[in-house]
């Protein structure tokens, strides 16, 4: 079986995998209200927390993979006419680079959860610095969709 088929079928499988979750997420039990009634429990919550961590976790795996076999293997450049190397340096300063500006303008006040607990410190600024993170990568990834589609860096 070619590598093109095997990915096609295992990326089916998950957009298949993340509907059927996002289904009972909405579908099922969304209206259950929480212990205090002010607000919304859904029932399936912890089985979209899982298949996201699940994901993240196979995508961090998939690309230590990927990464370790391109150092032992060498990376293909007459695709791209672009050096592995460099593609792969540039992904590092991007990511390290939104982190930092994502730490930078993050805040570190204290959040009160529904609970009423508060959660401060480096908790806060953290998940405030990835969120930061995956909206800067998201922006980035889409600027570099626009522009490799529009043809502007064609030789």
């Amino acid at each position: 079986m070619k590598i093109q088929k095997i990915s096609a079928n295992v990326l089916y499988v998950c957009f298949a995998l993340i509907a059927v979750v996002l289904v009972l997420f909405y579908c099922v039990g969304f209206d259950n209200m929480s212990d205090d009634g002010e607000h919304n429990a859904p029932q399936f919550t912890e089985a979209l927390m899982f298949l996201m961590y699940g994901l993240a976790a196979a995508t961090a795996l998939v690309t230590v993979w990927s990464f370790a076999s391109s150092l032992g293997h060498g990376v293909d450049d007459a695709k791209t006419g672009v050096p592995g190397s460099k593609i792969t340096i540039a992904t590092v300063v991007i990511l390290a680079a939104t982190i930092g500006v994502g730490f930078a303008v993050g805040s570190s006040a204290p959040v009160t959860l529904t609970d009423g607990t508060q959660v401060g410190g480096f908790t806060s600024l953290g998940s405030e610095a990835i969120i930061i993170c995956m909206y800067l990568l998201a922006v980035i990834a889409t600027v570099g969709l626009i522009v490799s589609l529009a043809g502007i860096f064609k030789k």
